[in-house]
């Protein structure tokens, strides 16, 4: 671990402790909680105060269909040294599972191919970690209900050095018969290697190979096969390799009539959407369903394509909304109800469709890595080692496992297929009503488990979204990407526009999170979401000036990626989770945010996948930062100003003086212009040219 994973690490940590509270899950205090005592009865069902005699049981609750084979999902990409378990942090250790798990189905694995020189095992268990000892291929075996299906599992040498991955994204075309896919790999801008020197290696899913039989030829970064060979759509999959690591991989989906396909891109709707993100029982004084829907006309003028909701299913902080940090609703009691204090389930589609109706998308908060610690399954669980529950919450002894201490939300046990059905049926119920999820503490839970989830909930809506908390605890979060979330937390955008704002880093600092993000990691059809704060940050005003805050909120809508509004930050709020001042909003920092959403859409070179060309506007001002954005021959020059007043900035007489945002004219003396805090400028004279590096 390097210094700088270290301090994020740390970091991260002391977030992590500060946000028990603001969650409303308050820390042990150094107690220990066993299953028959603690501050909760064992004998109480603490959700409606009624002795536990008799109670439910695992045979009781949802599962999803069982919808195909328990092959057990894409082959894995790795390195020697690298266990295949669960993101870091998580504790958890398994990382393969069986697919369309049941909740009794016996589930044995076994290494049955491996280098000579490899003595790497599986232990006991339907989900396990594997670590391959040797660089080489491996196949894995899981013995399952329906029979016997392999997994591919490839090793590659240990990395020798600790530079940011390389990035490899796929393609494909089809031309008369014959599918080609190409792979499009680099390097870290900083890495001393070429492309050439990165070696590209594919896999066809192993519930694939025999659809291919032997059809397919690879040459170089090329992958070619007969389309007449497909009756059913198959999948391939690719990672770059060099000394230094290996990348994310990337994977196609090829079907019969030819079409190509990323499954884990996000839906076109969502690339460039401007999210407006809602603390919902902080909107307003008495909010409910109802109260919403009288509000989606307003969340429309704010130019939003979706609205996020923080969750809305019955939890301990809706029922007490006197709990620490609020009624934040991250603490379920019943998955398959709304909280009584916002309406009904039809109240509540009743908004889904009103904001449909305005061609708003809704996105559902989904808390699946645990529960409240009053559900019923979690107080069943309490009464003992054998109760009903018992495996499928975490344990350490007799001791629940909770995260950072949060003892208001006990882990859930992914290693329990039951566990996984119960999430996809929660999951299920929910898609068929709303367009995407925010999907709580995603790191928290295995990438097979993601896999899994995405794979099933794209097969019944293809335009669905699905946006992870994968904060960056370190690397592994790009893994993320890998057939898992199309959308990811710009979480170094969000940090260095704080450290802009305090002044704790100059305005260029911007420049190089642009070069970051290109380095990331990432496959190329990955959308980022961009924000300044939300339910779990500090407002940027409780630290920095109104002027820092425009520009902050103006780089979010400028640069690629989705821009997130979190409700008030167009008001004025200072305070995290403080009610909407409906009365006494700060009309012309309003007027601002609408003037960017529009601005955004209309704007051809403000897309996310317009080019970023780094400027240099004015080297002399800390606090004054630009960039150009370019596409299809449009080009617009967005300049920034984080301090208070207003500055002049010189710009080539090809760069129009009308502000995009305002529609005045700002031009200064001597070729300059005027900059209060933040400026959009048309300059397609320019497109094409050499002025600037283009990322």
């Amino acid at each position: 671990m390097t210094d700088d994973d270290m301090a994020l690490t740390r970091r991260h940590l002391l977030a992590s402790s500060a946000l028990a509270a603001l969650a409303g899950c308050p820390g042990d205090g150094g107690e220990t909680e066993t299953a028959t005592d603690g501050d909760q009865s064992a004998e109480t069902d603490t959700a409606t105060g009624t002795p536990m005699t008799d109670g439910p049981t695992p045979a009781d609750a949802p599962q999803s269909a069982v919808r195909g084979s328990h092959a057990p999902g894409p082959p894995v990409f790795t390195s020697v040294g690298e266990t295949i378990r669960a993101p870091e942090f998580t504790g958890v250790e398994s990382n393969l599972a069986p697919w369309n798990p049941t909740r009794d189905g016996e589930y044995v694995w076994s290494v049955t191919d491996a280098p000579n020189e490899s003595d790497a095992s599986v232990e006991d268990g339907a989900a396990v970690e594997f670590e391959p000892d040797v660089p080489g291929t491996y196949t894995l075996e899981l013995s399952a209900p329906d029979g016997t299906h392999p997994l591919t599992v490839r090793a590659f040498p240990r990395p020798t050095s600790g530079e940011s991955r390389s990035t490899l994204t796929l393609s494909g075309e089809t031309t008369d018969d014959e599918v080609v896919l190409r792979a499009a790999a680099r390097p870290p801008a900083e890495s001393e290697q070429s492309a050439a020197d990165l070696a590209v290696e594919f896999l066809v899913d192993d519930r694939d190979k025999a659809a291919l039989d032997d059809s397919i030829s690879v040459e170089g970064n090329e992958v070619r096969f007969p389309l007449s060979t497909l009756s059913e759509t198959v999948r391939v999959h690719a990672a770059a390799t060099s000394e230094t690591g290996r990348s994310v991989a990337d994977t196609v989906h090829v079907a019969p009539d030819g079409t190509v396909s990323h499954p884990s891109e996000p839906p076109a709707w969502a690339e460039d959407a401007v999210v407006y993100e809602i603390f919902v029982r902080r909107f307003g004084a008495d909010v409910d369903f109802q109260f919403l829907e009288s509000k989606v006309e307003y969340i429309d003028s704010m130019g939003a394509d979706a609205v996020w909701l923080t969750p809305i299913l019955d939890a301990h902080s809706h029922r007490d909304e006197t709990q620490p940090g609020g009624p934040h609703g991250y603490d379920v009691i019943d998955y398959f109800e709304t909280a009584d204090a916002l309406g009904t389930r039809e109240a509540f589609e009743s908004f889904v469709d009103a904001c449909h109706e305005r061609d708003i998308k809704v996105i559902f908060d989904l808390v699946a890595n645990h529960t409240a610690r009053e559900h019923r399954y979690f107080q069943s669980a309490m009464r003992g080692e054998d109760a009903p529950f018992r495996d499928w919450y975490r344990w350490e002894g007799g001791t629940a496992l909770y995260y950072f201490g949060w003892r208001g939300i006990p882990a859930l046990n992914f290693d329990n297929p039951a566990v996984r059905s119960w999430v996809f049926a929660v999951a299920e119920e929910w898609a068929n009503v709303v367009n995407g999820f925010r999907c709580d503490v995603a790191w928290g839970m295995p990438h097979s488990f993601w896999k899994e989830f995405r794979a099933r909930i794209k097969a019944d809506h293809p335009e669905f979204l699905l946006l992870g908390e994968t904060v960056p605890w370190q690397d592994d979060h790009v893994d993320f990407a890998e057939n898992e979330f199309g959308m990811q937390y710009a979480e170094n955008l969000f940090s260095t526009l704080g450290a802009i704002g305090t002044g704790e880093e100059p305005a260029d600092a911007l420049q190089e999170i642009v070069a970051e993000r290109r380095d990331a990691g990432y496959p190329d059809h990955v959308t980022m979401l961009n924000y300044i704060e939300n339910h779990d940050t500090d407002r940027y005003l409780a630290g920095a000036s109104r002027a820092a805050q425009r520009a902050a909120g103006a780089a979010t809508f400028t640069l690629p990626g989705a821009p997130m509004l979190y409700y008030g930050q167009e008001t004025g709020l200072t305070e995290m989770r403080e009610r909407m001042n409906w009365d006494g909003a700060d009309g012309e920092l309003r007027a601002f945010y609408r003037a960017l959403a529009e601005t955004r859409h209309a704007e051809r070179a403000l897309q996310s996948d317009a080019d970023v060309v780094s400027l240099s506007v004015a080297p002399e001002h800390d606090r004054v930062t630009g960039y150009a954005r370019e596409a299809g021959g449009e080009r617009v020059h967005v300049l920034l100003h984080f301090g208070e007043g207003a500055v002049e900035v010189a710009q080539p007489a090809d760069v129009e003086r009308t502000d995009r945002l305002t529609g005045s004219d700002i031009s200064a003396r001597d070729g300059t212009v005027t900059v209060e805090t933040a400026v959009v400028l048309r300059a397609d004279a320019l497109a094409n040219s050499d002025d600037g590096d283009a990322t």
